[in-house]
């Protein structure tokens, strides 16, 4: 006998589907805020979240007291997407399988994909990597080395699965045709070569995502150097030599490093600001796109990580000579405008995603709020009624929002497809 079916039991049902659809974001921090839960929350509303302090330390008997600095970190819950679709009554009459099957999956599957593509753009906060925008990245050595990159930057190692790598699909086509000559059909190897799926290997938990970000390459040009000593903070002074305006010489997401400029490891800076070197020149991303002006120079050119040379949380070795040579993408500008897939190497603590309530509406024919306790994700679901047609307008969506909690606890991997 056929059910007649309410939308709530429908989505319900259909939350399996929109689980089984999140790559990346099954593999973050997910967070669900009560705070809107009574009023509803809007767009570009903030919930703020706190870091913990980092503390210099000292030798000796002599107490060094120092102050307690929380960082906080907004995050804005600005990503408002939706599926509306329309039934009339006779729908309803179908069984719940042949109805959430027809009318609700490819909604669910929608949402969470939009999610998980919303989720990959964070890559543009994250300014270490490894690969290259013009090779594809399907080297052991290659993925290997975005693990050293996490623990120069001593992210941490708690056990299988607190260490992720989202890749695309020729990326991991790559790689697992290169495990293959390490073909074991009775353990991990075997199951690749099966499955064509990386999972557990290289001390990361991989996961393929058709949403793997596309950067493109600013239009670089000319030799970019320092231009001025000593400098410091979260921008820095550049000349190119082009002698002329270059629009867009960088882009949002474009990664430099400075010649002699080397990364700390961290929790090893002092008082006395004496960290620890990488032994690896520090890499900082270009947080903003940029043009250089009429005698091709740029001023404050903005960088994550901040240039600090000294004290607890001290980033580098020391500041970048005037003259020292620029490098984006390895290159002084051979990657020009290239295109580049950034997949992430990340702990699962380095990004959270966070949703909230919406406000439900009064005088409509349903409506009101699901959570999905597992994903953490939360809907709003609004249902009128259309006397002239018959028909059940509905509303099905979503708001959240995503930020960057540890930019150091993850490495991009830059690859040509």
């Amino acid at each position: 006998m056929n059910q007649f079916l309410t939308t709530a039991q429908v989505l319900q049902k259909s939350l399996p589907v929109l689980r089984n659809n999140l790559s990346f974001s099954r593999y973050v921090l997910g967070q669900y805020s009560d705070q809107f839960a009574k009023a509803g929350a809007k767009v570009g509303a903030a919930v703020t979240a706190r870091k913990p302090p980092k503390y210099r330390g000292r030798y000796g008997n002599a107490i060094d007291v120092e102050d307690i600095q929380e960082t906080p970190v907004t995050v804005v819950v600005d990503k408002l997407f939706g599926v509306d679709l329309e039934y009339d009554d006779v729908a309803l009459t179908l069984t719940m399988d042949n109805f959430t099957e027809r009318y609700i999956d490819p909604v669910m599957a929608r949402i969470g994909n939009e999610v998980d593509a919303t989720g990959m753009q964070q890559y543009t906060n994250v300014y270490n990597f490894v690969g290259v925008p013009n090779a594809i990245m399907a080297t052991r050595t290659s993925y290997l080395s975005a693990g050293v990159s996490l623990d120069n930057t001593a992210t941490p190692r708690r056990g299988k699965g607190s260490r992720n790598f989202v890749i695309s699909s020729q990326m991991q086509a790559s790689l697992s045709d290169n495990q293959a000559p390490l073909f074991n059909q009775t353990g991990t190897i075997g199951e690749q070569n099966q499955t064509g799926e990386m999972g557990f290997t290289l001390g990361f938990q991989f996961a393929m995502d058709q949403n793997t970000f596309t950067h493109t390459v600013g239009a670089l040009g000319g030799t970019p150097q320092v231009d001025g000593p000593n400098q410091t903070g979260a921008a820095i002074n550049l000349k190119t030599g082009l002698g002329a305006q270059q629009l867009g010489y960088f882009k949002q997401g474009d990664t430099v490093t400075f010649a002699g400029v080397f990364g700390i490891v961290p929790n090893t800076a002092t008082k006395a600001g004496n960290g620890v070197s990488t032994g690896f020149l520090q890499q900082f991303v270009i947080t903003q796109d940029t043009d250089t002006d009429g005698a091709g120079k740029m001023a404050a050119v903005p960088i994550s990580p901040p240039i600090i040379t000294a004290g607890a949380f001290q980033t580098v070795t020391a500041s970048p000579a005037d003259g020292a040579a620029v490098l984006v993408f390895t290159s002084p500008s051979a990657m020009a405008g290239l295109t580049c897939k950034q997949a992430l190497a990340f702990h699962q603590q380095a990004f959270t995603r966070v949703t909230v309530d919406l406000p439900v509406p009064g005088g409509v024919d349903m409506g009101g709020r699901i959570k999905d306790k597992e994903s953490g994700l939360a809907f709003r679901l609004v249902r009128a009624y259309d006397i002239r047609g018959n028909s059940r307008p509905t509303r099905v969506e979503m708001l959240w929002g995503w930020s960057t909690l540890y930019p150091e606890w993850a490495c991009r991997g830059v690859s040509q497809q």
